[in-house]
């Protein structure tokens, strides 16, 4: 939620119309809470879905709001998509579902769900509150991170780095590989500062200890 209010106020700031509402994040069987912010941005061609807050499967470009519109993951057989999934009753809205595979062999997996109601920053502030205190929350017991590898040469991104837990993963395009599995907190510290160039200071090192995050080896 915050990378995405921070990306819309920039946006906002260059002209931009951005509407923000909320979405819920698929579980391994059903939808979330209200736990997810995307972007959109209003055009004359029509409007935009823009997330740069979803991680390494969430999309890498701006989606235009259209019934099985597809779009590619960065220089990669990789894809994002929309689907409108038509209400169950009419009181209700219908929602728009964001899909994602890895290749074009895959399957699409269902990543979450929106709908066209504009959320304030008291709905946010509520549910930025709910996602960081929550015990069923995975931000409050797992440490992650992710980082999109760009090419330069190809003007694209090719892959991501992924931090769950104490692993960290690489993938370029289709390859896949785990770096480094972190036994310590010093060694998660030093993966963060090479993998992805966050150094620590020493107070920040020492949030962590004491709760269920922290790694006791």
């Amino acid at each position: 939620m915050e990378q995405n209010l921070f990306f819309g106020t920039i946006l906002k700031s260059l002209g931009f119309e951005v509407i923000s509402t909320g979405a819920r994040v698929r579980g391994s069987e059903n939808y979330n809470g209200w736990d997810h912010q995307v972007l959109l941005v209003c055009m004359d061609s029509g409007v935009y879905v823009v997330d740069v807050g979803f991680g390494s499967s969430g999309p890498t470009r701006p989606i235009h709001l259209t019934h099985g519109e597809t779009v590619k993951w960065g220089a990669t057989d990789a894809e994002s998509r929309l689907i409108y999934q038509e209400p169950s009753n009419p009181v209700m809205q219908g929602l728009w579902v964001m899909q994602h595979r890895n290749t074009t062999l895959d399957d699409w997996t269902t990543k979450y769900c929106f709908g066209m109601t504009e959320f304030t920053a008291q709905d946010f502030e509520v549910m930025n509150y709910a996602t960081s205190t929550r015990r069923t929350s995975m931000f409050t017991y797992m440490v992650l991170g992710s980082k999109m590898i760009f090419d330069e040469g190809l003007d694209d991104i090719v892959g991501a780095v992924t931090l769950s837990g104490a692993t960290v993963k690489k993938r370029i395009r289709q390859k896949s590989e785990v770096v480094v599995k972190c036994a310590t907190e010093e060694e998660r510290v030093r993966a963060l500062k090479e993998h992805f160039g966050l150094v620590l200071s020493s107070r920040e090192r020492a949030g962590i200890r004491g709760i269920v995050s922290e790694l006791k080896g």
